[in-house]
């Protein structure tokens, strides 16, 4: 069984052709790793907004609320990072 996460929804804050950006609740990490598999911002984006292989931009540790941006594409988030 993986730990619980908050319960808070996941709110899409823009979403275009080539980026989505979410307001990530606390306590909910980004992507799978550790105990955390389906607890995850990225499979919830998938189960709840149909978001598919979305790739961060940055990081927010899992304990850290705020504003993520999430490419669409790995090119995206790497001219993103640059």
């Amino acid at each position: 069984h993986e730990p619980p996460v908050c319960s808070t929804p996941v709110t899409i804050i823009h979403s275009s052709e080539d980026f989505v950006v979410v307001d990530k609740p606390s306590s909910i990490p980004v992507h799978p790793g550790g105990r955390y598999r389906r607890n995850t911002l990225l499979a919830i984006l998938a189960k709840e907004h149909s978001l598919f292989d979305l790739h961060p931009v940055h990081r927010l540790d899992r304990l850290t609320s705020g504003a993520l941006i999430l490419a669409r594409t790995a090119v995206g988030a790497e001219k993103k990072r640059k």
